[in-house]
């Protein structure tokens, strides 16, 4: 018999036994910690058997579980869509080292650092959607894509730290043993031209004493010229050292303005000019970055447009420095807001407008302007009547594959059609527009976002033109005008030649 007050002596630990609760508890949180361990992409709780044992695998009962939650419906759903999904920061963090853009480190926003990254990859672009947070990836087969990029990437990283690390340790061998050669190259000569000097010496056995005191005096006289050599060396790295020192805390409190219009920069000297280039093309870059960061998205797109413009016109064509100073407004007769182009933009999935103006489209035959509304979204070019906004054609960005202009003041631009049903009937448009420079840039980003490569842009005096039922040859003329305005060109068409004269 025991004591009822003291408990079962037999009982070992006095810890009570799990429940059921806690059981459930503790195989939940081990199965939660598995499995974010792992990167799962579609998780399922399958039960192997009834009789919850290990090892044992009951077909006709997990047939029936895969039946009834629909599994095989659902996978072949996720793989026909984007499968894969990832959040913009996890994405551009393991697979940074892919692109020179994002790789070693990425200073902007991760969705920019994302769009760089696959920009760079020989991957398609259907392959991958971007949503707010997160990046889809539509296929398995495009996922294991990446990692096979990546596995080899990081194989070329780590020859590369092997190949610096051997070459950073056989240049330190290098010089330690360079320097114990001359140590003893010169031991040895001094050596030897002692045993010269003795042996010299032994064989006159006259003035031994005199003698060995000059090569004393000698010896002495090297040794003291070696230290100063020495202490010259040490005083001329130390009064540099000082000197960059000084020339960088003078530049930390005279910096110029963050302004990137700001070209001044304090002197420095000879010795550090190479020094101040490179800082002041570093800060120049820092502070343009600061600059960009103020932009919103509509400001970055100006900016991406001015940029492009310079690219194409700069040194190219006369009227460019013009538009420098313009910003490129766009919607130009306020076609955004107008209710009936909103019940058109529906219809023709044209609704995000690009640029809208009335400008002159000139006829083929005489050469005549007839104003037109030339409407410009992210997938087409549209001409419509301005009175009765009327759609008279409609060209896909896809089909426009040349853009052609002259190099003088004329303000003609040219949209060469691909030889499809429509460019067989219509053929090419020539446009007369004060905003030319600013059109024809915007088409040439709309045409490179839908096709994926940008259009050539031809400028030159003379260019073929299809006009439907023939091919005519546009020649731009100078007549010597000081400056250009609108209904300042005279334009004639003789036979298979239109000239335009500036």
């Amino acid at each position: 018999m025991f004591n009822v007050f003291e408990g079962n002596p037999k009982r070992t630990t006095l810890k009570r036994a799990a429940s059921a609760g806690t059981q459930f508890k503790i195989s939940v949180g081990a199965l939660m910690g598995n499995l974010q361990s792992k990167t799962p992409h579609f998780v399922r709780c399958i039960k192997p058997n009834e009789l919850k044992q290990p090892r044992i695998f009951e077909n006709a009962l997990v047939q029936h579980q895969v039946r009834y939650l629909c599994l095989v419906q659902t996978i072949k759903v996720r793989k026909s869509s984007f499968a894969h999904s990832e959040s913009y920061e996890s994405f551009l963090h393991r697979y940074k080292m892919l692109s020179p853009h994002t790789w070693p480190s990425w200073r902007g926003s991760a969705v920019e650092g994302a769009s760089y990254l696959l920009r760079d990859l020989p991957l398609s672009s259907p392959h991958f959607a971007f949503g707010r947070t997160r990046i889809f990836v539509r296929g398995e087969k495009t996922v294991a894509e990446l990692e096979e990029f990546r596995r080899q990437r990081l194989e070329d990283l780590a020859a590369l730290v092997q190949k610096m690390w051997r070459g950073y340790r056989c240049r330190q061998r290098y010089i330690l043993m360079r320097q114990s050669q001359i140590v003893i190259a010169s031991a040895w000569r001094s050596w030897r031209e002692w045993q010269i000097g003795k042996t010299r010496l032994f064989k006159g056995k006259k003035n031994l004493f005199c003698l060995y005191r000059v090569a004393r005096e000698e010896y002495r006289e090297l040794k003291r010229r070696k230290q100063i050599e020495w202490a010259v060396q040490v005083i001329q790295t130390h009064y540099l050292q000082w000197r960059r020192r000084q020339f960088l805390q003078r530049l930390c409190v005279s910096l110029p303005s963050e302004s990137p219009m700001c070209r001044e920069w304090p002197a420095a000297a000879k010795r550090l000019s190479d020094t101040s280039l490179l800082l002041r093309r570093i800060h120049h870059k820092w502070r343009c970055h600061k600059y960009r960061l103020k932009f919103d998205q509509t400001a970055r797109n100006r900016m991406r447009e001015k940029v492009t413009a310079s690219i194409i016109f700069r040194d190219r064509k006369a009227s460019y420095p013009r538009s420098v100073s313009h910003p490129f407004l766009g919607d130009y007769v306020r076609l955004r807001q107008n209710v009936q182009w909103k019940k058109i933009c529906v219809e023709t999935n044209d609704q995000y407008v690009v640029f809208a103006d009335i400008i002159n489209k000139i006829t083929r035959s005489s050469g005549k302007f007839v104003p037109i509304l030339f409407v410009l979204s992210t997938s087409s070019m549209l001409i419509l009547d301005q009175r009765t906004l009327q759609i008279k054609y409609r060209v896909p960005a896809a089909d426009i594959y040349r853009l052609s202009l002259s190099p003088y003041l004329d303000d003609v631009a040219i949209f060469h059609i691909k030889a499809s049903d429509y460019g067989k009937k219509k053929g090419d448009f020539v446009f007369h527009t004060g905003h030319v420079i600013e059109i024809v840039t915007k088409l040439f980003l709309v045409i490179q976002n839908a096709v994926g490569k940008p259009p050539e842009v031809n400028i030159n005096t003379e260019f073929e033109a299809n006009f439907g039922s023939q091919t005519v040859m546009l020649s731009f003329k100078c007549a010597g005008l000081p400056e250009v305005q609108p209904g300042q060109i005279k334009i004639m068409r003789k036979g298979s030649r239109m000239e335009v004269l500036v």
